[in-house]
């Protein structure tokens, strides 16, 4: 995504200065909660110009159901582009695998190889390496997130969650909660509406921060 961001800006985006989570961290739970609440989770890398400065971003997110991206599966990887004039724009193929690597391999080689019998003495400038980008911050960009804590199950516990939340403008739209064992604690899945990094990262340091509430 550091390169697909620096050919579509014209400048140089630092892959260590963009915000990078994996998925090693998902639990079937959330799987299980985010389909519930008509999402799939995707391991998305995004790059969008925010007030003229690029936001890149990886990490698993919400996609809803019927979003193009949800439906790719298996070794199958996919790039989403959406312009002023072209209006959104899904390109598909196979992302694993002998084959496919092979295939990219020697695409490469033969730019390499057509540009080398050209005459050319420096290939046609795409990125202005010495044009440093300077990136949005990612704490700033507004996006929809969902909760998951580990509750126990005693009175005031809904009420500090909900409390923490609100004191952070963070509105609620969904709720799930299942006790298998009332005796020992429980998954509390919450869906958020629309709010920046930062402000729902506070709103988690908050609710966590009360008795009987940890983050899972």
């Amino acid at each position: 995504i550091s390169l697909l961001a620096s050919l579509a800006f014209g400048g140089w985006v630092d892959y260590r200065e963009i915000l990078v989570e994996g998925i090693a961290s998902l639990t079937p739970g959330e799987i299980e909660f985010a389909g519930s609440a008509g999402f799939v989770i995707k391991l998305i890398a995004s790059a969008v110009l925010v007030d003229g400065a690029p936001a890149v971003t990886v990490f698993p997110a919400l996609v809803p159901a019927e979003h193009p991206l949800a439906l790719v599966r298996n070794e199958v990887n996919a790039v989403f582009v959406e312009g002023d004039f072209l209006g959104p724009a899904l390109f598909l193929g196979r992302g694993a695998g002998g084959d496919p690597t092979a295939s990219a391999v020697a695409a490469d080689l033969g730019d390499l190889a057509r540009w080398a019998n050209s005459g050319a003495h420096t290939p046609a400038p795409s990125i202005d390496a010495a044009r440093r980008l300077a990136l949005h911050p990612y704490g700033e960009i507004p996006y929809r997130f969902f909760y998951h804590f580990v509750t126990e199950n005693r009175p005031g516990i809904w009420a500090s969650v909900t409390g923490r939340l609100a004191d952070n403008g963070i509105n609620i739209e969904s709720v799930h909660q299942k006790w298998e064992d009332r005796r020992l604690p429980s998954d509390l899945y919450i869906l958020v509406d629309e709010a920046p990094e930062r402000q729902a990262r506070k709103a988690l340091q908050d609710v966590c921060a009360c008795p009987g509430i940890d983050a899972a």
